[in-house]
């Protein structure tokens, strides 16, 4: 079941990058769409290492979630629509994340 929801985000993030390097969109729609996968890829290493820095971390993936979807919005909207799920699930772990954070 989550992959039926990760391969369109996956591909979502692909298909903005791409028209970023053909100049389709501009760098600065597509810099939310960069650094949200480096924030995604840091939050395990900060989980089992600086908690403290994971809580930090799921909140700029939250906000750069937020942020690819109003930026592609008005070029893209079945893209911004793609993130849907993924920011639904970054909702609910932030408050998770919070409370293992204060709680360590």
């Amino acid at each position: 079941m989550i992959w039926q929801a990760l391969y369109p985000i996956i591909i979502s993030f692909g298909f903005v990058l791409i028209q970023v390097v053909r100049k389709k969109e501009t760098w600065q729609t597509g810099l939310p769409f960069a650094i949200c996968p480096i924030a995604n890829l840091s939050f395990r290493p900060l989980q089992f290492g600086l908690r403290s820095l994971a809580l930090v971390d799921n909140v700029i993936v939250w906000l750069t979630i937020l942020g690819c979807m109003i930026a592609i919005w008005p070029h893209y909207r079945w893209v911004a629509g793609a993130q849907l799920p993924c920011l639904i699930w970054v909702s609910i772990a932030t408050p998770l994340q919070t409370s293992i954070s204060l709680t360590h």
